[in-house]
């Protein structure tokens, strides 16, 4: 069927050109990696399919895995906005959720979801699929027993009696083959007649984050290809050396340490042949982004406490001890502490505020102050999050692990519709599968700009968090504002990761000597 032929009048929201090609392409597929950069179009492409699929008799169900947060913003936004009437009339909508799941309402709902006659809809945390049965002590007895199967048996339940399209949202969340959550999602996927993975940056850690996601998909997808092994598709697709290390006691160490990648080429082929790649530059026309850099003085007790973790990091550096990459953004996150006006403890203790004043946070008020639009603030400490919270006062909304998932939907919801300036938000949490666009139709009440006031070592978060206000709909330029502290580590992050250079897990020894020198 050509784009020109099809009856648009089938969809609740019309399609961009590149969503309708690829729904032409691949509804009826069994399998199919949209790997389509943030805010280009995917879970329209996704909700548009099951429908499809379902007039066509060849589902009852969808399940949809995705980050805690996220997969309630299907169920509460995504789903309604985007799902024609003729099958959302017939469908039931339900988000489990973990910290109710031995309340009778809940327990309730998962079984009248598992007998619905239409289309049901079963939106799920990666957290969720990993439970196990909730079991209680009878009073009487003394004898256990089960009060709720838990959510691993609840999506068993699902898959084994229904017909589904099973959806992987953000599909980098299965990228290690050694996780719980990876050996469940992928050995589920196995009972779903099809399924779905929707990626915006599918390896911003390299090609290693593509073997599982690819395995839900179709689990003989790499044998066909002759790297069906985790280690041979290791041995392949990487480059490795002996290297030589001391440990803490002074002893060498081999290992086989990552150099490179290769033969890329051929694994771009092979993945084409079960995916779509769509960049934003490509498809939308979107305002540019636009990046700037504000810095603050250290106080100097902050400089003081900076400079000894700084002296003891570099001391480490230099006598050759192995330092792995866990323990490089240990230190690296201990000298951002200090940049951010406070100490944390080892021994559990509350973390102690660097003297009465913050440089950082006075920053990031004065930038707010001066912003006549609403604005995200993204974080990385929750003691930011209190402070900002307390100073901005109902001018702002939460969104971080403070706040239970009722809090942070009541929080989007407040931001978009303009009942708050300032959406004040972790980056780990918030950075995924919201959409931060506030009202377009009045200058004042659009999200224009980003404060990062705290900065991530992950790329893929970064990438993300930029895009939750630069996306399908944004029509004024998006400015980033990265809030630095002169002479940190945090003008070397910022400049690493806006290179696209990973410092989660690609940063090395000679690398932070750089940054700190």
């Amino acid at each position: 069927m050509e784009a020109a032929t099809v009856n648009l009048a089938q969809f609740k929201t019309a399609p961009f050109e590149h969503q309708l090609r690829e729904w032409l392409a691949s509804r009826g597929a069994h399998s199919r990696a949209i790997f389509w950069e943030q805010g280009t179009g995917k879970t329209w492409l996704a909700i548009n399919t099951a429908a499809s699929l379902f007039r066509e008799g060849k589902i009852d169900a969808v399940v949809i895995v995705a980050p805690n947060g996220v997969h309630r913003n299907w169920v509460t936004e995504e789903i309604p906005r985007h799902l024609a009437e003729d099958v959302s009339g017939r469908s039931r909508l339900f988000c489990y959720r973990t910290d109710k799941a031995t309340a009778k309402w809940h327990q309730d709902e998962c079984l009248q979801l598992l007998k619905h006659q239409g289309l049901a809809w079963l939106a799920m945390s990666f957290d969720a699929v990993v439970t196990d049965p909730i079991m209680e002590r009878d009073k009487d007895t003394g004898s256990r027993r089960t009060v709720w199967r838990g959510g691993k048996k609840f999506l068993w339940d699902f898959l084994s009696t229904r017909k589904v399209l099973y959806i992987v949202d953000e599909a980098r969340r299965i990228k290690n083959p050694k996780a719980d959550r990876t050996k469940v999602v992928v050995k589920s996927g196995r009972y779903a007649p099809y399924r779905r993975i929707l990626n915006g940056t599918p390896v911003p850690n390299g090609p290693f984050d593509l073997f599982p996601q690819l395995q839900f998909l179709d689990e003989k997808f790499w044998d066909q290809h002759g790297v069906g092994l985790w280690t041979t598709y290791k041995a392949f697709f990487g480059r490795f050396q002996r290297a030589q290390v001391r440990n803490k006691q002074g002893k060498l160490v081999e290992f086989d340490q990552l150099i490179g990648y290769q033969n890329l080429d051929i694994l771009n082929r092979i993945v084409d042949t079960i995916g779509t790649r769509v960049l934003k530059e490509d498809v939308l026309d979107l305002p540019p982004k636009v990046y700037t850099r504000r810095e603050f003085d250290l106080t100097d007790t902050q400089a003081k406490a900076y400079r000894a973790i700084r002296d003891d990091f570099m001391v480490m550096l230099e006598g050759g001890q192995l330092v792995t990459a866990p323990l490089a953004l240990t230190r690296l996150l201990r000298l951002q502490q200090v940049a951010s006006g406070f100490v944390a403890t080892d021994d559990g203790e509350p973390a102690v505020d660097i003297g009465k004043v913050n440089p950082r946070l006075d920053l990031v008020l004065e930038i707010a102050e001066d912003l006549p639009h609403k604005a995200i603030i993204w974080t990385k400490f929750r003691r930011t999050v209190d402070k900002l919270m307390d100073a901005l006062g109902e001018r702002a909304v939460r969104y971080d692990g403070a706040v239970d998932e009722d809090a942070r939907g009541r929080a989007v919801t407040a931001f978009n519709k303009g009942d708050a300036q300032f959406f004040v938000a972790n980056q780990q949490t918030a950075c995924e599968g919201l959409t931060l666009l506030g009202d377009q139709a009045q200058d004042s009440l659009a999200c224009k700009t980003s404060i990062i006031a705290e900065h991530t070592f992950d790329l893929a978060v970064r990438l993300q968090l930029e895009d939750r206000n630069h996306r399908i709909g944004q029509k004024f330029s998006t400015e980033y504002i990265d809030v630095c502290g002169a002479g940190t580590i945090d003008r070397h992050i910022v400049r690493a990761l806006l290179e696209k250079f990973d410092v989660s897990c690609q940063v090395t020894g000679d690398r932070v000597k750089q940054w700190l020198a």
